[in-house]
């Protein structure tokens, strides 16, 4: 599981033993074409990180805003505790994520505050794109 958490820089920032504290946590999900891993404006309870396949986010009236494939990351305005997910996401065809728990990610990234200030920042740079330029 730590070798999949090397497909994003982001947890590069981390400590061995706080990757391993996450690929411990971490489950692998297979999903179908059109399943729905973050909806908008409801809770969200994972970090999810691609591993196989593409990943539509859109706004709730469908509009297509990215495509996300293997290496990128999702859910992370909801891992930093910035706000309910701000679109949906929904697998393209089959997809295969690895899915960390928010309470572990946030853990960590109190005791890691280099990837808690990253996630963060990503969390911010969405939000901003979403609401004001609606792009990822």
């Amino acid at each position: 599981m730590e070798d999949i958490l090397n497909l994003h820089p982001i947890f590069g920032l981390l400590t061995d033993a706080s990757r391993q504290r996450l690929a411990r946590a971490a489950e692998v999900r297979d999903c179908e074409d059109g399943d729905c891993l973050i909806r908008e404006n409801k809770p969200n309870e994972n970090l999810f990180l691609v591993i196989e396949g593409k990943v539509r986010i859109e706004g709730a009236d469908g509009e297509l805003i990215a495509v996300l494939r293997k290496g990128a990351v999702m859910g992370e305005i909801s891992a930093s505790g910035i706000s309910l997910p701000v679109a949906n996401a929904i697998a393209d065809g089959r997809v295969r994520v690895l899915a960390l728990p928010n309470r572990v990610v946030g853990d960590v990234a109190e005791r890691e505050p280099a990837f808690g200030e990253a996630m963060r920042d990503l969390g911010l740079r969405r939000v901003a794109a979403r609401l004001f330029d609606s792009s990822l």
